[in-house]
């Protein structure tokens, strides 16, 4: 980065490659034939790795009364299953912003390009480095009506998140994918961490391609995204300062009619992975 300009700040520490095996992904996907329900709840383990790399100099935007500049980073990832016949699940690439705070309303942005057809763009902040391990919230991965509350049932969509019994990963919560991410971080001694948090909803969108739009025809039938939000933490473990990501991003995709209240529309099902790599 040339010195006059902003750097990379705290995304700075993401430049390079990382590779993790502790990959979930959760996903519900609408299935007319499933059984007795008319979606199929997905739950497979993935491995991931993850290229950051920084673009030399500020990135500029030109405006009145002052301009803008960027610390860019650019990114690409792949998700292959660990489970079955371990086929490639995932493919990304996009762009992370560190924006001077004096002409931005966040400053941090994540720019994604997916080849379902979906264009994403979620803006938020970077925490302060704080001493010890990172705050995990609970998640919720049950479906929501469009209108209704976070966490609210839906009447006949729930018998796969609820079914105990159902053979997915040993002690992944269905429910809960996040508890996943402090499993994997138990007896392990993280001494500081960073905690960067994006959103769609916040000045940002999705955009999809047709044949997903909600307003076109069929669409009760087809997945389509509506909002993003992703959480990273950056963690330093132990003290030789070896570097351990841990992420958990949640897409809401809109499928099938709602059985409780028609005029609501469709049901937002939570589409959640979460993964733990380290710096290599």
């Amino acid at each position: 980065m040339a010195a006059n300009g902003p750097g990379f700040g705290a995304l700075g520490a993401l430049v390079g490659t990382w590779i993790g095996a502790k990959g979930v992904n959760l996903i519900a996907l609408p299935d007319p034939n499933f059984k007795s329900e008319p979606f199929h709840l997905l739950v497979r383990p993935y491995t991931e790795t993850i290229v950051f790399t920084g673009i030399d100099g500020p990135v500029l935007n030109r405006g009145t009364p002052e301009n803008q500049e960027s610390g860019a980073i650019r990114y690409e990832l792949s998700i292959n299953a660990t489970d079955g016949k371990k086929e490639l699940l995932h493919v990304e690439n996009g762009m992370w912003l560190n924006s001077d705070e004096a002409a931005a309303t966040a400053n941090v942005t994540r720019m994604s390009v997916i080849p379902h057809g979906n264009a994403v763009l979620a803006l938020g902040s970077v925490t302060e480095p704080t001493t010890g391990g990172p705050s995990i919230p609970d998640s919720n991965a049950l479906p929501v009506t469009k209108k209704g509350q976070p966490g609210s049932l839906v009447k006949g969509y729930t018998g796969q998140y609820l079914d105990e019994n159902d053979p997915v990963l040993a002690g992944f919560d269905k429910q809960n994918p996040n508890a996943w991410l402090r499993k994997s971080i138990e007896g392990q001694n993280i001494v500081s961490t960073t905690t960067i948090s994006v959103s769609s909803t916040e000045g940002g969108g999705i955009h999809n391609i047709p044949y997903l739009d909600a307003n076109q025809p069929n669409s009760q039938n087809r997945a389509n995204a509506t909002a993003f939000k992703s959480t990273f933490w950056i963690e330093t473990v132990d003290s030789d300062g070896s570097l351990q990501l841990q992420y958990s991003q949640q897409i809401n995709i809109e499928f099938l009619n709602n059985l409780d209240n028609p005029p609501d529309g469709l049901v937002e099902w939570p589409h959640i992975t979460v993964n733990t790599l380290t710096k290599q």
